[in-house]
């Protein structure tokens, strides 16, 4: 039985902290249930020592506001530009993924708001019955908006109470899948519960694949209705940009809550720079 997870939050740099709230709140309906300055203690001022103090807001779906508050963002503001996340094209967490109920409705509310269509809502080649778009978010971290209602398959997932619910997996890019999922098999307690070749439309366009190439996507189950997708980029993909005692660009931390392998509240740094801890 797994032992990590449900996801219990993301963490995104931002550069204006009020504009990227305002976005969340109006896009997704979101709801602020924290605003503190990050402590020294912080899992991201252990990752980004420069950070302690920073301006931050938490946000959860609405259906979490009053209870559990799991599978929001977390906003840390950072002073100076940000790199380029380069959504979809680089190694790390590649996107949250959220649980929705319409992307198609969904997409031009969010595009008003900031956020950027990647690729347009579509049918899953893997599984027809889950529909499902990939934006940037307004500090580049990729999204992938996932409507999983008429889901009947095998695999425990998060249904939409809302029109964006919990993130409810957390999707990684590497360019060595069995060797990481091994690690998240290992911290997890689980085994996978898919692995497969399918073409991507969205990462052929953003990684420059040929017209039906394939991916191969492989996915690990963790507590709480939720899933750690690992995707197969090509060799040679770029790491995640990062400036000096910063977050990673984009998705830059996901907390898992649960017990883990080994997974603690500081920070531990995956093989392919993506950054996880456990929610204190």
């Amino acid at each position: 039985m797994a032992t990590l997870g449900p996801i219990h939050s993301v963490t995104v740099a931002t550069a204006d902290l009020a504009a990227s709230v305002a976005a969340y709140r109006a896009g997704c309906g979101f709801v602020t249930v924290d605003e503190a300055p990050l402590s020294a203690d912080a899992s991201e001022v252990a990752l980004a020592p420069m950070l302690e103090g920073a301006a931050t807001a938490w946000l959860v779906p609405a259906p979490e506001a009053a209870g559990t508050r799991l599978g929001g963002i977390r906003l840390v503001e950072v002073t100076g530009p940000l790199p380029d996340a380069a959504p979809l094209r680089s190694l790390g967490w590649a996107a949250a993924e959220f649980s929705v109920q319409d992307p198609d409705r969904l997409v031009p509310k969010l595009e008003a708001e900031g956020f950027t269509l990647l690729g347009a809502p579509r049918a899953l080649g893997s599984d027809p019955a889950i529909r499902a778009c990939q934006m940037a978010g307004p500090n580049g971290e990729g999204l992938y908006l996932t409507d999983i209602r008429a889901y009947r398959g095998p695999m425990s997932l998060h249904r939409a109470r809302a029109a964006v619910d919990r993130c409810f997996i957390a999707v990684l890019a590497t360019d060595a899948l069995e060797d990481t999922r091994a690690v998240y098999e290992a911290r997890s307690g689980a085994s996978r519960v898919s692995d497969r070749e399918i073409e991507i439309p969205v990462l052929q366009a953003r990684l420059g694949l040929a017209d039906g190439a394939t991916t191969r996507i492989s996915s690990v189950a963790i507590g709480g209705d939720c899933l750690v997708e690992i995707d197969a980029y090509p060799a040679g993909t770029p790491a995640r940009p990062m400036a000096a005692g910063r977050l990673p660009a984009g998705v830059g931390l996901v907390r898992f809550a649960g017990a883990s392998h080994g997974l603690t509240a500081a920070p531990t740094r995956g093989a392919r720079g993506e950054w996880l801890a456990r929610a204190a």
